[in-house]
C-alpha cells in the first residue's frame, strides 16, 4: 500500500515579494479646513411634520428636542 500521509517537510516554498504601495501618498492640507467663525442658528417654527420647531444653520436643519423645550 502507498503512503498517503500528508508530509510537506521536503518541499521548498518561495515567499512572495513584499508589496510597497507608492500610489497613495499623504498630501498636506492647504491652510485651514474649516473657516474660523461663530456658528449661528435660526429658530424656524411650523416646519416639522407635526408643526414643531427646528433649528436652521448653513443649509442644515435640526429637530429641537421636546425635553429642551420643556426646560425653558
Amino acid at each position: 500500500m502507498d503512503d498517503v500521509t500528508f508530509d510537506i517537510s521536503n518541499r521548498e516554498f518561495k515567499r512572495p515579494p513584499k508589496i510597497f504601495e507608492s500610489s497613495i501618498q499623504d498630501v498636506p492640507l492647504d491652510g485651514d479646513v474649516v473657516e474660523d467663525r461663530p456658528i449661528t442658528f435660526e429658530e424656524v417654527e411650523n416646519v416639522s411634520k407635526r408643526g414643531g420647531k427646528k433649528l436652521s444653520s448653513d443649509g442644515y436643519t435640526y429637530t429641537i428636542s421636546k425635553k429642551i423645550l420643556d426646560m425653558q
